[in-house]
C-alpha cells in the first residue's frame, strides 16, 4: 500500500466507525447508532495512532494458510481487507493464519461466544 493511501485508509475506516454500534442481529457487524454515541471523527481518535492492518496479509507466504484466490486479482489492497488495530495488538497478530486472526478480532470486538 502506498504511503499516501495509509492516512486516507485510516480516515475512511474511522469515518465508517463514526457513531457505529454493534449490530444486535449480526454479531461482528456494526450499524449506525445515535449521533454522538461513538464519535470517531475527533482529533483524539486520529492521535490514538491506530494502525492500518491487512486482514489477509499483503503477500502470500509459502506455504500459506490463506486462499490463493485472494491474491489472484490484486484486490488484496482494497479497503475491505483493512481494519484498524492498536500498535501492540497489530504486532502480536502479524501475518497469522485466519483462525488465529479471527480469534484476536473476536476478543478485541468483545464478542462473547468464542
Amino acid at each position: 500500500m502506498a504511503s499516501v493511501s495509509t492516512p486516507l485508509s485510516r480516515f475512511l475506516l474511522l469515518a465508517a466507525m463514526d457513531d457505529a454500534i454493534p449490530d444486535p442481529e449480526m454479531k461482528g457487524l456494526a450499524i449506525k447508532g445515535k449521533k454522538g454515541c461513538q464519535p470517531m471523527l475527533k482529533l483524539d481518535c486520529w492521535l490514538a495512532r491506530l494502525e492500518v492492518e491487512h486482514v489477509a496479509p499483503r503477500t502470500a507466504a509459502t506455504p500459506s494458510s490463506w486462499d490463493s484466490l485472494l491474491y489472484s486479482d490484486g484486490k488484496i489492497h482494497c479497503l475491505g481487507n483493512l481494519t484498524l488495530l492498536p500498535k501492540r495488538e497489530n504486532a502480536s497478530i502479524g501475518n497469522s493464519a485466519w483462525p488465529i486472526k479471527h480469534l484476536y478480532y473476536r476478543i478485541l470486538a468483545g464478542i462473547q461466544d468464542i
